[in-house]
């Protein structure tokens, strides 16, 4: 109940062209739609006011006198928790207007084809059943109910039927893809408030608006600019200009509804199949992550291979086939003194001389101590630090050269057990 003061501000601001929620007279509110897990469950929020709405369907028998029909019923129910007016124990007059109003606006009108819910003439058909519950009651519950009512039915799949011989078979979602109902259009309601003497129109009153106005004009229209229905409420006479007026002001309405509707229900079908994975996201690429490059390698002898490395980890060009990525080889000690070593070494074996008694003399008195001479075939493992390399001469020298020439230890075979070799060495002291 509103008192003297508040019923006669919300006139003279209705009458000034202003609302207590500052929008225009021709501004309805915001308009937000979610939809449930399963199939038919839809809520709407239309400003501050929220329904739910849920469809279901069953297997009957139709009506004797419509035998090749479904049933389309509808069913409203006013919560206590939406307004403290709203008494559950008792059906109220407002939950008959909003029944008998989406009766006019779904099955007087033949915007849901009732014939395609038929099964086998006179002995099966679809029922379905349209609940819609007011969770919040924040005025024009016509528009918020019908609109959540659409929605609902819309989203609706009902199973798939199929038939072998004289039995009916009713598949699960598992076995086929559930069927949507047939809607010829979409019909969406437009409510006026009425104000003063019937000069005065509001769209979308709230529910302190409707404690003051005078009387209430619905129009429910579709996208085509169709006449669904019309439905007046109070006994204030209107002038027919006024009403041609309503008129064209709702059909920009119904086609902004429309849209809407139809994207909502678009996302909701791709959320769908994604979940499902039918189709797949491009996943979105992580924050401070370095650029990658792929480098395609060159065609040597055996087969290539692409490898894919950070830009910032590329410090030359990357040859490496897959023949030499099976081996495991430890890298090679690349240090001054070493290099040296083997650099003489592939010099005199590119050279090689015939061994003399006197070249074994010379090279036995400068092997030293922590020399090991390994007493293998024809090899000779060299394990002296690179100290020895600084002369002129060295223990190579002294060795005996033949068909197959001493190898060092880095180019050695991997026939050669080296483990054998040192345990069957012996240390030799250099001669006087």
């Amino acid at each position: 109940m509103l008192s003297t003061n508040e019923a006669e501000f919300v006139a003279e601001a209705i009458q000034s062209g202003l609302r207590t929620d500052g929008r225009g007279l021709d501004e309805i509110r915001g308009i937000k739609i979610m939809f449930g897990k399963r199939w038919g469950e839809c809520e709407i929020l239309w400003g501050s006011t929220r329904v739910f709405a849920v469809v279901t369907a069953e297997v009957t028998e139709p009506y004797p006198d419509r035998p090749t029909e479904g049933m389309l019923t509808f069913n409203v129910e006013l919560s206590p928790m939406a307004s403290p007016a709203f008494d559950p124990s008792k059906t109220s007059e407002l939950t008959v207007e909003l029944t008998r109003m989406l009766d006019r606006c779904f099955k007087e009108s033949r915007a849901v084809d009732r014939e395609a819910l038929c099964i086998v003439a006179q002995e099966k058909v679809w029922s379905v059943r349209c609940d819609v519950h007011v969770l919040d009651h924040d005025g024009n519950l016509m528009d918020a109910s019908s609109l959540g009512a659409l929605i609902a039915l819309l989203h609706f799949r009902r199973r798939d039927v199929s038939f072998t011989g004289n039995s009916t078979i009713i598949h699960t979602e598992a076995e086929r893809e559930p069927v949507p109902l047939s809607i010829h259009y979409l019909p969406i309601s437009i409510t006026f408030a009425i104000f003063n003497e019937g000069d005065v129109l509001a769209i979308d009153p709230t529910e302190l608006e409707e404690a003051v106005m005078k009387g209430r004009l619905t129009f429910t229209l579709n996208s085509h600019q169709d006449l669904c229905s019309m439905q007046k409420n109070g006994g204030m006479p209107i002038d027919p200009d006024i009403i041609l007026q309503c008129v064209n002001r709702a059909i920009g309405k119904v086609e902004a509804i429309t849209a809407l509707i139809q994207r909502e229900l678009e996302r909701d079908a791709a959320q769908r199949l994604f979940g499902r994975g039918c189709i797949s996201m491009p996943p979105k690429p992580a924050e401070n992550q370095p650029a990658r490059k792929k480098i395609a390698l060159p065609e040597l002898q055996s087969q290539s291979t692409t490898i894919t490395v950070p830009v910032s980890s590329i410090s030359a060009p990357v040859t490496q086939s897959i023949e030499e990525y099976s081996k495991f080889t430890l890298p090679e000690v690349t240090t001054p003194a070493v290099t040296t070593q083997i650099q003489s070494v592939k010099q005199k074996q590119s050279l090689p001389t015939e061994p003399t008694d006197e070249n074994q003399a010379l090279s036995s008195n400068n092997v030293r101590e922590d020399t090991m001479v390994v007493d293998t075939p024809k090899q000779v493992v060299n394990t002296s630090t690179p100290a020895m390399f600084s002369g002129g001469s060295s223990a190579w020298d002294s060795q005996e050269q033949s068909d197959t020439a001493a190898t060092p230890i880095d180019a050695m075979s991997d026939d050669v057990d080296l483990t054998k070799a040192l345990k069957k060495g012996k240390k030799r002291k250099p001669k006087s």
